[in-house]
């Protein structure tokens, strides 16, 4: 028998997030959060990215005033709100990756 307190322990290298829904000029906005890993080509682009943990978090009008055409900022403040730390920030479509 299986005890309740094991645990596996997950190293998730990437994490996305994806606004859903976004109203313009929400006061409100709620992020899907997906944990993964990720492959990469030669050139650097992503090729897949493997999802293995999922999360939520709200973020509200102080949080979403800066937010415009740069994703990073929100990207920073997510990472912020959620323990974090983002070293980089990529950019990619990849060929299995469906957020919802």
């Amino acid at each position: 028998m299986e005890s309740p307190f094991q645990y596996d322990v997950k190293q998730a290298d990437y994490l996305t997030a994806v606004a859903s829904p976004y109203r313009l000029g929400s006061t409100k906005v709620n992020f899907s959060l997906i944990y993964g890993s990720a492959t990469f080509n030669e050139e650097g682009q992503m090729e897949t990215f493997t999802r293995m943990l999922d999360g939520n978090i709200t973020l509200t009008s102080p949080d979403i005033e800066e937010w415009g055409i740069d994703d990073s900022v929100i990207l920073g403040t997510i990472c912020e709100k959620v323990g974090t730390a983002a070293v980089e920030f990529i950019e990619g479509e990849p060929k299995n990756f469906n957020p919802f």
